[in-house]
């Protein structure tokens, strides 16, 4: 008589198996760091794309600084420079996730901080043109003290 097919399936890890003790942790599994799902990228593909988004970046702003140097057109530069830079921070962002959006508000939080440093440096330089303005048209002359 013929013998009976018998067809079992489990889960990896699953009781009765060989592998029943072992868990699908990334630190423990095989020499590449671990299974991803399919279609998600590891954390060296993160790290990398991040990297080329930055080089990507450069070598556009290097490109269009040299045809800015011989066309002159520093406005144009100005606004091209403005979108390179915001559809970068949006690629690192989608490519490095929440350690690119620190990245990303890390670099926009220190460029508010030396806006507003700026911006008090400069009042503070016109204030003093003003007084001395003032100096000069309540003396006569810059070099007159009032005597």
């Amino acid at each position: 008589m013929a013998e009976g097919i018998e067809i079992i399936i489990r889960k990896q890890g699953s009781p009765g198996t060989e592998d029943e003790g072992k868990t699908n942790d990334p630190s423990t599994a095989g020499a590449k760091g671990g299974k991803n799902e399919p279609g998600k990228p590891t954390k060296m593909q993160k790290q990398v794309n991040g990297l080329l988004i930055q080089y990507g970046k450069q070598s556009l702003q290097e490109g269009y600084k040299l045809i800015t140097d011989y066309t002159g057109d520093y406005i144009t530069s100005k606004t091209i420079d403005t979108y390179v830079n915001l559809a970068a921070d949006v690629a690192t962002i989608a490519a490095t996730g929440w350690v690119g959006a620190i990245a990303v508000g890390y670099k926009y939080a220190t460029q508010a901080i030396e806006q507003s440093i700026n911006v008090n440096r400069e009042r503070s330089r016109i204030e003093a043109m003003n007084t001395q303005l003032g100096q000069i048209t309540q003396f006569g002359g810059r070099y007159a003290n009032g005597n």
